[in-house]
């Protein structure tokens, strides 16, 4: 939470990415950035009532000054609520090998620099299902599950291509062709 603190004066853009470092799997089934990005990040998600609910809680479990109640109200007054993220990802349901990236995201305002590893926290989750779409598909990668029932179906992208350039502020998802997320 207060993290926001803890960069060097001047940071004006935060840069992440997340790739699976390795494990059971040599390469892994990139899935599940779709619904996150639609079902948490998608439209207005800042509101007034739910930075007063934030700082009541963050307050209450660990103390005053934890809470950017500054950087939230810039997103709300500044962004129209919207957050200023732009994620670039490899296609949902590539099968991509280990130690390669999956998705990038990076702050779009510069007032916001500190939103993109605060997201990274909740981001975290998409990582943690797609480890167990590498257990459900074939060893000859036929096809890419990712589960029972979900249907996705296979790519190989060794060169990672696909990553979708754009520098727009908002999502626009396409997940009936190409499985593809920019914020």
């Amino acid at each position: 939470m207060s993290h926001f603190r803890q960069y060097p004066p001047n940071t004006q853009y935060v840069y992440s990415y997340f790739e699976s470092r390795g494990g059971k799997f040599n390469d892994i089934c990139f899935f599940g950035l779709q619904y996150f990005i639609k079902r948490y990040l998608t439209g207005v998600v800042v509101t007034q009532e739910k930075i007063e609910e934030a700082a009541l809680v963050i307050n209450a479990h660990m103390g005053p000054d934890h809470f950017n109640r500054k950087g939230w109200e810039h997103i709300l007054h500044k962004c129209g609520g919207k957050l200023p993220v732009a994620i670039k990802a490899v296609p949902e349901g590539t099968i991509v090998p280990v130690k390669n990236v999956l998705f990038t995201m990076v702050n779009t305002d510069p007032e916001c620099y500190w939103l993109t590893n605060y997201l990274e926290t909740l981001l975290v989750q998409v990582c943690a299902r797609t480890g167990p779409g590498a257990g459900s598909r074939p060893a000859d990668a036929t096809r890419c599950t990712g589960g029972p029932g979900a249907g996705l179906r296979p790519r190989r992208s060794p060169a990672l291509a696909g990553l979708v350039p754009d520098d727009r502020r908002h999502v626009v998802a396409r997940a009936e062709e190409d499985h593809r997320a920019v914020l």
